[in-house]
Order: structure tokens, then C-alpha cells, then sequence
């Protein structure tokens, strides 16, 4: 499938090397109509143009999406946008993740390097599961999550909607993180 990444910051290059090392999809380029040097090319792929130019892209056979943003809120925006204009999430997962047996993820999310989902772990759509993070068994994570670098969630914790795990915060067993929530970095929930 040709797809394409929404976005060309840091979180972009991130999902971008993703899908080059998993090989599954063909990446074409990016689209982000905020771009800062639109001319610039990222690992020799063009900055395609704004949200202007998905129309084209679908006559040319491109139908799949992975949101390179790292904000929540905008990320679910983005997400929302390029589904209403026909384009189709796809997962980036990248081939150094650890994913246990029984693990549900949802369309478009990115599950970085050295990550570990554990056993019977629900995933949903569009989030991010961060470098090093570890979500442990029978975790339940919500849409539009943001599980940041090296962030640990023991068992049985569940991840409302929108809600971001900062840089190396731990989540104690059991707990319940709300919807928007934010746990700073190096946060301690109990």
C-alpha cells in the first residue's frame, strides 16, 4: 500500500523510519501544511504539501496514513481529517517492539523501538507507545494516547482517552489514568 505521514518535525522522522524498517507499506512522502522547510527532503522523501493535495494523492493510488505528531489533540484532529478524505490508518510498528501473545492494537497507531506490550494488552487507535515504554499485561490504553519514552505501566492499568505518560513516569498496577490526564516526566502513580 502507498501511504503517506502526516507531519515533518521530529515525531514524523520518528514514524517514518518506522515504516522504512518494517517494509510493509510503500512511503511516497509526507503531507503537513505547517511545514517549516517545505522544500527540505526527509530520508530523500518530498514534503508532498497541505491537506490540499489528499485528492491527488488518491488518483495516484495513495491510500493509507500514519499521523507523525506527538500532541494528542492535534493528533486525533489530523487522524480524524485524513479518514474523512478517504484515506485509510495504518499501524507503524517498529521490528525491535516486543509484543506479546493476545494483544489487540488499534488502526494507526505507533509502537516505537524497544517498546514490550505484554500479554492480552488492548492498544487503541492512533495512540503512541513511546521507545523503551512498557505496557504491561492485561493493560487497556484508549484513543489518541501518548505513552512517552521509557514510561512503565505495571498490570492491569487502563489509559483513558487522550491522556499523555511523560518521559520514564511509572504507573503502579491496578490504576486508572483519566481521560486528558497528563503524568509528567518521571511521574510516580499509585
Amino acid at each position: 500500500m502507498k501511504i503517506v505521514v502526516f507531519g515533518s518535525g521530529g515525531q514524523a522522522r520518528v514514524v517514518a523510519e518506522i515504516v522504512l524498517r518494517e517494509n510493509k507499506h510503500q512511503l511516497v512522502g509526507f503531507v503537513d501544511p505547517l511545514a517549516k522547510h517545505p522544500e527540505e527532503k526527509i530520508f530523500n522523501l518530498p514534503i508532498l504539501g497541505g491537506l490540499e493535495i489528499i485528492p491527488k494523492l488518491i488518483k495516484q493510488k495513495v491510500n493509507g496514513f500514519v499521523v507523525g505528531i506527538g500532541n494528542n489533540q492535534t493528533r486525533a484532529k489530523r487522524f480524524n481529517q485524513l479518514e474523512k478524505l478517504g484515506l485509510k490508518p495504518v499501524c507503524a510498528i517498529h521490528p525491535t517492539a516486543d509484543i506479546g501473545r493476545d494483544v489487540v492494537i488499534g488502526k494507526g497507531t505507533v509502537v516505537n523501538m524497544g517498546a514490550i506490550i505484554a500479554t492480552q494488552c488492548v492498544i487503541g487507535e492512533n495512540s503512541i507507545i513511546n521507545s523503551g515504554a512498557i505496557v504491561e499485561h492485561e493493560d487497556k490504553i484508549g484513543d489518541h494516547v501518548h505513552i512517552a519514552p521509557g514510561a512503565a505501566l505495571a498490570g492491569r492499568v487502563k489509559v483513558k482517552d487522550y491522556a499523555f505518560l511523560g518521559l520514564r513516569s511509572v504507573i503502579k498496577d491496578y490504576v486508572t489514568i483519566g481521560k486528558n490526564a497528563i503524568a509528567g516526566a518521571g511521574a510516580v502513580v499509585i
